[in-house]
């Protein structure tokens, strides 16, 4: 005995009215997201350069004691660069494009006395954090912001304390 087989036509997919409806959504949202995103971006990237020095300038602490030598991280504000112990060069610009060396809209610089000298950036003298055998460093600060005029100071006291500390727009938090 023979069966009758039915075929199904095969309906599966998605019709051209669903497509459309789906770009159009995700038209919408990109158009609002984007606007957004692009306010976003340039303080994550000053805060991500902002963390970057302050790890690095941890590591070279503990690399100085670790060693039981001294140990330096050099800023060049010229070309928007800092050289690590390794004698690797970071630059500012692989943050992006407008992270540098400065204050930012800041009107006092990060010190407990707050004075106005924001010093090119940069306030070690010659530029140049050294840590010793036994943590402890120079004192002085380093200032980076954005063109969105937001600012981040990492710096270091005598005894070797390591902050980072951010301009909200009337004091250093």
């Amino acid at each position: 005995m023979r069966t009758r087989r039915h075929y199904v036509k095969d309906t599966s997919g998605f019709t051209m009215i669903e497509l459309v409806v789906v770009i159009a959504i995700i038209a919408i949202l990109a158009s609002v997201g984007i606007p957004t995103f692009s306010q976003f971006l340039p303080n994550y990237q000053l805060k991500q350069a902002a963390l970057d020095m302050f790890s690095n300038m941890q590591a070279t602490k503990v690399e100085a004691v670790k060693n039981n030598a001294s140990r330096s991280m050099t800023m060049n504000t010229a070309a928007k660069s800092y050289t690590k112990p390794d004698g690797i060069q970071v630059k500012l610009t692989d943050y992006g494009e407008g992270v540098d060396y400065g204050g930012g809209d800041a009107t006092k610089n990060a010190t407990t006395s707050g004075g106005s000298d924001f010093s090119g950036g940069v306030s070690y003298t010659s530029d140049i954090v050294t840590f010793n055998s036994r943590g402890t460093c120079n004192a002085g600060w380093i200032y980076l912001e954005n063109k969105k005029g937001t600012s981040y100071a990492i710096g270091s006291l005598s005894s070797g304390v390591i902050r980072l500390r951010k301009w909200t727009g009337s004091e250093w938090e």
